[in-house]
């Protein structure tokens, strides 16, 4: 209703200050409603209030503006409990008088003035006028926007246009704009008159929005598992790629990194995927659009919006036959209506090593081949003499023996890396547009920074809305350029050869050139050659969405997409020049020379109908897709040998009678139909239902089509009216539970139906001469049923709040079951003629389940000192539920694949330690072989209790590398403009099988680390290595596979550190920069576990034939205008 000025100004001057109410006030107020409204304009819900609790409310109209909509669920509550849920989050106060309700902004002082005709209510009246219009980042107006003169509680409200007029006083600079659900804007008036105000969201607001597959939904309505991830907290960090920074962060999802090379992308699973299946990589997900795992890499986490993590089949099934491992939905920023904005910001990045053993030095490996000798019994100098050793320790003669540090000598202390990220965006009222760019750059740690990688990536949105007919236009440019560039011989190659050499071998001659070594480390660093890789990737998309003017709820949406790209490679292998003593060559093989070149090209259509309304207390919901999408490739390869020269890097330049090349090319297509329908009651009883039938080429026309269906039902059981009768609120202030089951699907042997063809030489005679033809492949038409892997899965949950929202957390039990898995039928049939048999259906089946587990508490202590502590935890186990295995996995039941847990490393022998005693060698039974064990030896237990140590003993022992267990620990401070943010990762058990140069194996000279000195002897018996020999002893016995060489690579690492100051608190005068801040970060600072000797726990290889994690240390600044 709308009231004039007397009124008002009566009510006010009786009703006093906020909150404060007569007698009969409070009794009002104690009046018990139920209500449920789901996104409703406020006005509705105040009408709807107002007839349950007899009650009239009294407001200026601007004030309650009709655009504003909310959701409240009440039952049986107080009407105070009531009015301040819905209007306190909004800065709306209200104050009663009698049966009726007063309601105003808050900032409003308590006199207010009728306006003039156009105009907006004034508070004071002073010598300056300002006027301005407020509105939303869509550029529509708002009204009922709060504009207050900032330390005074003089103010006004903007009119139907969002428009005001208000008086300000000239020793005042600044206005305090605030509305309901968006974020309080400080407006500078210094040198205007005339004001254009935008409003964003605010961030509870925008938490309580989730992204899911083909929509968004509120939170509270989220009955799968769906976890949001914002970058605020990790974008300051110096990570090089965003699935780096992921780790750690979100519950269920597991980051494993295999190395610090430049460019280098750790794996990232949901939880765990389905290894057995070979089905880990999840679906990504960008703007709406199914992209590769290359371009989640290749985001600017500076364009990125959100992030959301959906890991049930609930969650999933919207997606088919592409998501059993989980989908990542990601969300990039669009422009928002107001003023042009730039923003920029920066990164300077050092790297270093983080944990690489320390090689053995020269002097301690001779001290080593004496005393292996003399525990052999050759005396104490079997392999060095005194006067040797006093040389090789002094150094005096570093051209007979040198003391060679090949990892100085290859690697440098620190490399630089650097990344700048800009942006443009603004707009009006119609169009809206948003630019980013961002390029990355990344030097290596080898002496002559000989590995590089760098990336330029560009994100651009132009929208349109025609307001008049609903309709938005919506434009999507998109890209990256990424080149890698490296030694021709690989960091493998290059870092086994690092470890394998000794410190007694020369690096140089005395004239410093390369000395004549095989496999020389530094000859593969300074190669002339080079292997370069590059990635093109470019889209474009065009979306129209129109939200029908005429059925309220009902709205389309067309998308069309194009991408494109191009993996050119190209491999010039050839070692730098090496010289022997006398100054001639020393020989070396023949540059040679590679390339390769794949283009893909994809397209998708979408088409999209949903319909949306709430009908009192029900809110349903549906939503229809139907999906196209095709693509093709294009491949080829060439390479030739024994270049003559290095200056030519061109395939003509080599031998022409080494020529190879290959070509390939290939098209595919999909088609789906996507289904979905919601309803729930007050936003209390929740149910979805929804399906996707999918269609693909890659299998026979009768198995081409699958249905994957989901239900889902969520009770929030807080919002029962017993839940507070019974003074549950007190400890859960939000509960709810739910729970899920879908069905997904992944591709197997694509297109494994169809017969191959190969082209052979001399595959048939014509004229009496044999010519090139074709010639059937491989057995693969054995079996027309193949299809899709078929993946069943059920989750359970509840999600919970306590202190007034302050702690926060959820737990999640999931359970998948895959069947339809392909196999090879040798266990049932012969190889036909010594061809190999197809992959064929089978009834093998994989199970897996686990706890997702999150925590999360944000705290105030004062004013100005806040902060945030979380906690989130993932456990899963994984095994063949059965599976086909020959007559030779089924000898030893307790090395077999079915019915095991997965997490088991592998079948080997248990170790008891080391023999300490003869008793133990004679008392014990021993391997066949091993006729000569002696102490220090390694002891393998007898399992099986049958008197002799053989295959029958292997048991199934240890835990997988990739951790079953994770977790970590985000935790973050603010005072004043001050903030730090940290994050602590972990896992629990993984197991590392130590490599063959970190066992050492045999020989005199067989230490290469430091740290393989602690090996047994008479005076060491607690060692961590066995005793040492001149020859192979045992045939093997200590380096047979066993449960002595496996290591606990468990770990806490802290993660990163980011300490920022945001300046804009100390510059307040300023109107010029809307964003000041500069930081220093670090990442990989410290590491615990038990494997910190050996190699990095996150390190990939088991012999240190990997380029290290590297730990970073970086600064930057970040400023917007």
């Amino acid at each position: 209703m709308r009231i004039g000025l007397l009124p008002v100004l009566m009510i006010m001057c009786l009703a006093g200050i906020s909150y404060a109410e007569p007698a009969n006030g409070q009794e009002i107020l104690k009046k018990k409603i139920s209500i449920s409204a789901d996104q409703e304009v406020m006005k509705n819900i105040l009408r709807q209030i107002g007839k349950k609790a007899e009650v009239k409310f009294v407001y200026i109209s601007s004030n309650i503006p009709d655009r504003n909509k909310t959701t409240i669920v009440a039952n049986n509550e107080e009407l105070g409990s009531v009015l301040y849920k819905l209007l306190n989050p909004f800065n709306v106060q209200y104050e009663v008088n009698g049966d009726q309700i007063v309601l105003k902004p808050v900032a409003l002082s308590a006199f207010i003035t009728e306006p003039e005709t156009g105009s907006s209510p004034v508070v004071t009246t002073t010598s300056t006028p300002i006027k301005g219009v407020v509105k939303d980042s869509d550029g529509k107006p708002l009204a009922g926007a709060s504009v207050v003169v900032k330390g005074s509680s003089s103010g006004t409200v903007t009119n139907e246009k969002g428009e005001f007029v208000i008086n300000v006083p000239e020793n005042v600079s600044t206005l305090i704009v605030s509305y309901i659900g968006m974020e309080n804007a400080e407006v500078s008036i210094k040198g205007k008159s005339s004001l254009n105000i935008t409003m964003l969201i605010s961030a509870a607001q925008q938490q309580d929005i989730v992204v899911v597959g083909y929509g968004k939904q509120s939170k509270q309505k989220v009955t799968s598992a769906v976890t949001t991830l914002k970058t605020d907290n990790f974008k300051d960090a110096p990570y090089t790629d965003i699935q780096s920074a992921i780790a750690g962060r979100v519950a269920g999802v597991v980051v494993n990194f295999s190395g610090g090379a430049p460019g280098s992308v750790p794996s990232l699973t949901i939880r765990g995927g389905e290894p057995l299946i070979g089905q880990n990589t999840p679906l990504y997900v960008i703007d709406g659009i199914i992209r590769d795992g290359a371009a989640f890499v290749a985001l600017n986490v500076n364009d990125i919006e959100n992030i959301s993590f959906l890991k049930d089949a609930s969650a999933t099934a919207v997606y088919g036959a592409k998501a059993s491992a989980g989908i990542v939905l990601v969300t990039t920023k669009s422009g928002v209506a107001g003023k042009s904005v730039i923003n920029y910001s920066n990164n300077i990045a050092w790297n270093t090593p983080n944990l690489f053993p320390k090689l053995i030095n020269s002097y301690d490996k001779a001290l080593v081949a004496n005393a292996i000798g003399a525990e052999m019994g050759f005396g104490p100098y079997s392999s060095y003499r005194q006067g040797q050793l006093d040389s090789i320790k002094s150094g005096i003669s570093p051209d007979i023996y040198p003391n060679t540090d090949w990892y100085g000598l290859a690697f440098r202390k620190y490399a630089s890396q650097q990344s700048h990220n800009l942006s443009l965006s603004g707009g009006n009222k119609q169009t809206k547009y948003y630019v980013g760019l961002g390029y990355f750059n990344q030097g290596s740690n080898y002496v002559n920074n000989a590995y590089k990688v760098q990336r330029f990536s560009y994100n651009t949105k132009v929208s349109s809305d025609f307001e008049s007919i609903g309709l938005n236009v919506a434009l999507g440019l998109s890209g990256y350029y990424s080149s890698s560039t490296q030694p021709p011989a690989g960091t493998a190659s290059i870092f086994s050869h690092i470890v394998a050499k000794s410190p007694l071998d020369q690096a140089f001659n005395k004239d410093g050139s390369l000395a004549p070594l095989v496999d020389h480390p530094l000859a593969e660093i300074y190669s002339p050659g080079y292997s370069r890789s590059e990635a093109f990737f470019n889209d474009g998309n065009l979306t129209f969405t129109w939200n029908v003017p005429m059925v309220k709820g009902l709205s389309f949406k067309a998308l069309g997409d194009y991408a494109f790209t191009m993996n050119p490679s190209k491999t010039f292998n050839v070692l730098a020049t090496q010289y022997k003593t006398d100054g001639t060559i020393y020989p070396t093989p023949n540059a040679s020379l590679s390339q390769s070149s794949n283009s893909t090209k994809a397209y998708n259509a979408e088409f999209q109908a949903d319909y949306s309304r709430s009908f009192d207390r029900h809110s349903v919901g549906a939503t229809f897709v139907s999906i196209v999408r095709g693509g093709s490739n294009n491949g080829f390869s060439a390479s030739r040998n024994n270049f003559p020269s290095t200056a030519i890097d061109q395939l003509f330049a080599g031998d022409a009678s080494s020529q190879l090349n290959n070509g390939s090319a290939s098209e595919w297509g999909e088609v789906g139909y996507v289904g979905r329908v919601k309803y729930d009651y007050a936003a209390k009883y929740l149910l979805e239902m929804s399906g996707r039938y999918d269609g693909s080429d890659y299998f026979p026309p009768s198995k081409r089509f699958g249905f994957f269906p989901a239900v889902s039902a969520g009770w929030v059981l807080s919002s029962e009216g017993f839940y507070k009768q019974l003074n549950l609120d007190k400890v859960f202030s939000y509960l709810k539970f739910k729970g899920s089951y879908g069905e997904t699907g992944s591709i197997g042997g694509k297109y494994a139906y169809l017969p191959t063809y190969s082209v052979n030489s001399q595959v048939y005679v014509a004229n009496g001469n044999l010519q090139n033809g074709y010639s059937e492949g491989g057995l693969t038409v054995a079996d027309q049923n193949i299809t899709w892997f078929d993946t069943r899965a059920r989750d359970f949950g509840f999600e919970f709040e306590v202190l007034n929202k302050k702690l926060s957390g959820g737990v999640d039990y999931f359970y998948t079951r895959t069947k339809n898995i392909l196999g090879s039928p040798a266990f049932r049939y012969t190889d036909p003629l010594g061809t190999s048999l197809p992959q064929v259906l089978t009834d093998a089946a994989t199970r897996k389940e686990g706890l997702d587990f999150s925590l999360n508490y944000n705290f105030k202590i004062k004013n100005d000192l806040k902060g945030y502590i979380g906690f989130n935890a993932t456990y899963f186990n994984y095994l063949w539920e059965n599976t086909n295995e020959d007559s030779v996995a089924l000898m030893n039941p307790f090395t077999r694949s079915q019915g095991f847990d997965q997490n088991y490393y592998g079948a080997m022998l248990l170790s008891n330690g080391l023999y300490q005693d003869y008793h133990d060698i004679l008392n014990n039974p021993v391997r066949i072989t091993s006729t000569a064990l002696g102490l220090g030896d390694v002891w393998l237990a007898d399992t099986n209790g049958d008197g002799k140590i053989d295959s029958q003993d292997n048991r199934r022992l240890g835990k997988s590398q990739s951790p079953r267990f994770t977790f970590g620990v985000p935790v973050g401070l603010q005072y004043k403009g001050l903030r730090l943010d940290a994050l602590v990762q972990g896992t629990g058990t993984r197991n590392v099988y130590l490599g063959g140069l970190i066992q050492a194996g045999e020989g005199f000279n067989r230490i290469n680390f430091d740290f393989q000195k602690d090996y047994w002897l008479s005076s060491n018996t607690d060692a961590s290595y066995p005793r040492a020999g001149n020859n192979t002893m045992n045939s093997g016995n200590n380096y047979t596979t066993s449960t002595f060489w496996l290591k606990n690579a468990r770990f806490v690492r802290l993660k990163s550190v980011t300490l920022s100051y945001d300046f804009k608190r100390i510059m307040k005068k300023s109107s010029f920069f809307n964003e000041l801040s500069a930081h220093v970060s670090g990442t990989n600072l410290w590491t615990s576990s038990p494997v910190n000797k050996y190699f990095d726990p996150e390190l990939a290889d088991n012999n240190n034939f990997f380029y290290p994690v590297n730990k970073t240390y970086s600064m930057g600044v970040r400023f917007g205008f």
